[in-house]
């Protein structure tokens, strides 16, 4: 990114928030929309008959809406459509959903939907189906079926409404300016839902994004547009999926004529201060950051007056930075700094004087040969290592090096660092990370000594992998094993695990998994109830800070006593160890839900380390078998524990089974670190031979 001064800076972190203008509806099991279809045609399907509840009852939530299935020649019926209004004219429809033709055509298309979070009171419910015909109409919708009425009279075992704590009552941000939107706990919740419209009686279809799931308390907004009044409201959602009354309603206005918050102050260096390169500008945050957050502007003259000064870094991702010999020379200087909100700058600091010293001299020939971190991601809260390398031992008096992050959640211990004389290199721990954003966040560290610096990327990673279960389709009544993967091992406290079912009726997993510190996995057991069709239910693992998206979602189908054996399918994954040294080996082992068919199972397998292989492509089950064996290759050289994801897939819609395998440092003797140029190369072929640094 460039500015007046023409300067770029070294932004390299991103943020990604749940934004959007699509439109788009969700049932309880929160899967989207179907396709929109035509209106009906003189070749379009029957209606739906309404089965229950019948017409006029009066009913305590959850209600179940139920009616028959649509059958026509012309082809099959590939979704339901339910609404439900206020009036018999339909003209302001309070709650709507659908279900969707399954993948398997063993699976019959569901003909009914359960409801809540409807206030007391009379309402009305219809349903329409929509016909696949292919061709260039592709489908057609049925009349809509003959309305009934029903009478809420209690919200039964609803937890109780939530309401918005942040941001305040109506609120105003501008265009591209990210904002949290933050609501009360409500006991008894095991989820939340988050709905966002321009019409403040929600409507349906809402024109505005809803987020699917929300695990906590909290979700992130960003929109491209102005958008005059954008109505928000946040429900909660029980363990057996009955929703509260919708919380009070939150109005938020995305205009650039909002208030724009006031200035930032500079907290160092101080004014008349003389600093040395390397040094940092510090500043206070803002009071809603942003990604990219703040400008710094650098000159010789304290107006700032004309076309081109001396240095400005835009969109620094956090309220200090790092500045290096290559980027300021030593002198007289003015600094500011203004705060970015979205497509809006607020005001500059004033201006600041400050003398800028040449970096200390070091002996000749010694340069930062590399920072490293030890592993390059930081899962859910987990701190990482650093490790800062010079060319060659330091001198006498040891190596002074300067270190920052550009990161908002990721912290050095401190912002300078020693390398002991005679030594090489030294470790910067802990590098504390966190909180992780729901979609993450990767930006560098950086360390500067001398005329020189380096950085290396760093991740700060939400730390759940999936779920897998042990079999796609089970029979009703029995049970099964469900396994939950994280990415490294749960930090210091553990890590808390929710399981949404799509219908506890059927599948019950335990409400949540805990997975305590240093464990990478855990294993439970999932009950189900017999069905006498066969039935899909998803499920949906998340932690606090996953929201907004079903990104983990998986599904079983549950199938009547005397189904027919579904074909064979991954069943599960173990590892001979958790955890390998350097060089070493691991034999994994995967185990099918039956016996290979004819030819044998082949088994895909992946995992793979910074770019490294570790697992051949695949093993096949013998014909007949219901598992085989497989050996990893060495494990890469490493000097701290990294984690590795190896994980293996067989069946026709989940079929997938992780596991994580630590690999540790080697003992023995020392092995290849790196190898690079350093900082100072020959720059023609009749310079003296280039050097290379190991």
């Amino acid at each position: 990114m460039t500015g007046r001064r023409g300067c770029s800076a070294f932004v390299v972190a991103f943020l990604l928030f749940l934004s959007g203008e699509a439109e788009h509806a969700l049932a309880r099991n929160g899967q989207p929309n179907p396709t929109p279809t035509p209106p009906p045609s003189s070749n379009a399907p029957p209606a739906p008959v309404l089965a229950a509840p019948t017409n006029g009852a009066s009913l305590v939530q959850p209600i179940t809406l139920d009616w028959n299935a649509v059958s026509d020649p012309d082809g099959p019926i590939g979704s339901y459509t339910w609404q439900i209004a206020t009036t018999s004219a339909f003209t302001t429809v309070i709650a709507s959903g659908f279900t969707n033709m399954d993948s398997d055509p063993s699976v019959p298309t569901p003909t009914a939907d359960k409801v809540s979070g409807l206030p007391n009171g009379t309402y009305f419910w219809r349903v329409k189906a929509t016909q696949l015909v292919g061709g260039a109409t592709g489908s057609v919708d049925s009349p809509w079926s003959a309305a009934r009425s029903f009478t809420i009279t209690g919200t039964g075992p609803a937890p109780a409404a939530p309401t918005f704590t942040t941001p305040g009552n109506p609120a105003s941000f501008h265009v591209r300016e990210s904002f949290p939107i933050k609501w009360s706990a409500v006991p008894g919740a095991h989820y939340y839902l988050l709905e966002a419209d321009t019409d403040p009686a929600f409507s349906f279809p809402l024109t505005l994004t809803i987020n699917a799931l929300t695990f906590g308390t909290q979700s992130e907004a960003l929109w491209g547009n102005a958008i005059a009044n954008i109505y928000y409201r946040v429900r909660a959602v029980s363990v057996d999926n009955v929703r509260s009354l919708p919380s009070p309603t939150l109005n938020v206005h995305i205009t650039d004529s909002a208030p724009v918050p006031a200035g930032v102050s500079q907290v160092s260096p101080a004014a008349a201060a003389t600093v040395s390169l390397p040094f940092i500008f510090d500043w206070s945050d803002t009071a809603n950051p942003q990604i990219p957050g703040y400008d710094l502007d650098v000159d010789t003259d304290p107006n700032f007056a004309g076309a081109f000064g001396v240095l400005l870094l835009q969109g620094v991702t956090r309220s200090d930075y790092l500045i290096t010999p290559d980027l300021l020379a030593p002198g007289k200087y003015f600094w500011r700094v203004r705060a970015l909100h979205g497509d809006v700058a607020g005001p500059w600091s004033g201006a600041r004087a400050i003398t800028v010293a040449a970096a200390p001299a070091t002996p000749p020939g010694f340069d930062l040969f590399a920072i490293i971190t030890e592993p390059g991601n930081g899962y859910g809260g987990n701190s990482i290592t650093a490790r800062v390398m010079l060319n060659q031992p330091a001198p006498a008096g040891g190596a002074l090096v300067t270190l920052a992050s550009d990161i908002p959640q990721a912290e050095v211990p401190s912002r300078t660092v020693t390398i002991p004389a005679g030594k090489t290199d030294v470790l910067v721990n802990p590098v504390t990370t966190g909180p992780a954003p729901s979609n993450g966040i990767i930006g560098v560290l950086r360390a500067a000594y001398g005329q020189g610096w380096q950085q290396n990327s760093l991740g700060v990673l939400p730390i759940l992998y999936g779920m897998h279960i042990s079999a796609e389709s089970v029979v009703g009544g029995t049970s099964f094993n469900g396994t939950l993967t994280l990415q490294s091992a749960a930090p210091p406290g553990g890590v808390t695990v929710r399981i949404v079912s799509g219908d506890t009726s059927l599948v019950r997993p335990p409400a949540t998994v805990f997975i305590p510190a240093g464990a990478t996995d855990a294993d439970f057991a999932i009950a189900t109830s017999a069905v006498s069709a066969p039935t899909r239910v998803t499920l949906d693992p998340g932690t606090d800070s996953d929201s907004g998206v079903h990104a983990f979602q998986i599904s079983v189908v549950l199938t009547p006593p005397g189904s027919p054996t579904p074909p064979p399918s991954l069943s599960s994954l173990t590892l001979s160890q958790p955890s390998v040294a350097a060089r070493g080996t691991v034999t994994g082992t995967v185990r099918l839900t039956s016996a290979a068919p004819a030819g044998g199972a082949v088994v895909s397998l992946q995992g793979s380390m910074e770019g490294q292989v570790i697992v051949p492509s695949s093993v096949t089950v013998p014909a007949g078998s219901i598992s085989a064996s497989f050996t990893t290759t060495s494990a890469p050289e490493v000097n701290a524990s990294h984690w590795v994801f190896i994980g293996a897939r067989y069946g026709q819609f989940n079929g997938m089974q992780a596991r994580i395998l630590r690999v540790d440092p080697a003992p023995g003797p020392a092995t290849l670190l790196a190898i690079g140029h350093p900082a100072r190369a020959s720059k023609s072929e009749n310079d003296a031979p280039s050097q290379a640094t190991i």
